[in-house]
């Protein structure tokens, strides 16, 4: 999975988390930038975004010989993290291991680019572990007039809000 950063909008960088799981970090890539500032001057050359307005929703490899996987700089000996900081300019190549099945979050934990949808869920697995023993569920809730069918509608409406999975590709997220 390569999680990138560039184009028009690429000001921050960016911590992004994945829940479930750890991933292995195989490569990061870097923009250019001022040594005496500390400014980014350009972004990565290793990936050339293909989009007519720049925001780098669509992208590839500059060098087409990486389209197979076969990138160069992959480190040997990867550290294992469960966040990284995809830097501005530059981007960050990832490998985890698919063995927990269940739907996990995938997001910036920078909370205002989380809910402005930096996230995403991995939908891992054929088959889904059981739903736990009184778990809340949530059901049709028709108002009949009675108190009990307020207090249960604002509690299954309280564990929505606490279990809210949205599945958004928000541009950062590209998988080459």
């Amino acid at each position: 999975m390569v999680f990138t950063n560039i184009g028009i909008g690429a000001g921050w960088s960016h911590p992004i988390h994945l829940h479930g799981h750890s991933f292995y970090v195989m490569k990061m890539g870097l923009g250019s930038y001022n040594p005496s500032k500390g400014r980014l001057v350009a972004p990565t050359t290793d990936i050339v975004c293909t989009d007519k307005f720049e925001f780098c929703s669509t992208m590839r490899w500059s060098d087409a010989s990486w389209d197979t996987g076969n990138v160069p700089g992959m480190n040997d000996d990867p550290p294992q993290k469960d966040t990284i900081i995809v830097p501005t300019g530059g981007y960050v190549v990832v490998r985890f291991i698919s063995e927990n099945p269940g739907m996990w979050f995938l997001h910036c934990h920078i909370v205002l680019h989380n809910t402005n949808g930096m996230m995403m869920v991995i939908d891992e697995g054929d088959k889904k572990p059981a739903t736990p023993k009184g778990f809340p569920t949530c059901r049709n809730f028709e108002f009949s007039g009675l108190v009990s069918d307020i207090s249960s509608a604002k509690r299954c409406y309280a564990f929505a809000i606490q279990s809210l999975v949205i599945t958004v590709l928000h541009g950062l997220f590209i998988v080459l």
